[in-house]
């Protein structure tokens, strides 16, 4: 994993990072997130919503209390635990 650009906790406290390369990956597909990386912390330490994702040991965290909706999946099959991905989306996560 390349470098370590920040770190939070999940509800439960276990150890989140942000690395630099997921980063740019985040920032690369969705550019509306550059420059939101305590947005994207605060939805994984803090979400409205969770649920499993499709890929087993990955869970999708959602913020809703501020639009638009935030996105984030963290890999939780390593330690520490790592984001692999956020976006900002308006469609709901329940339908």
């Amino acid at each position: 994993m390349s470098r370590k650009v920040a770190e939070t906790s999940s509800p439960e406290g276990i150890t989140v990072v942000l690395s630099e390369s997921r980063l740019a990956h985040i920032v690369a597909g969705h550019e509306n997130l550059a420059g939101h990386v305590d947005e994207i912390l605060a939805t994984v330490q803090e979400p409205s919503l969770r649920f499993d994702d499709v890929r087993p040991g990955r869970e999708r965290f959602y913020g809703l209390e501020t639009g638009p909706q935030r996105f984030v999946v963290v890999e939780f099959t390593s330690t520490p635990a790592f984001i692999v991905t956020a976006f900002a989306d308006d469609a709901d996560p329940l339908t």
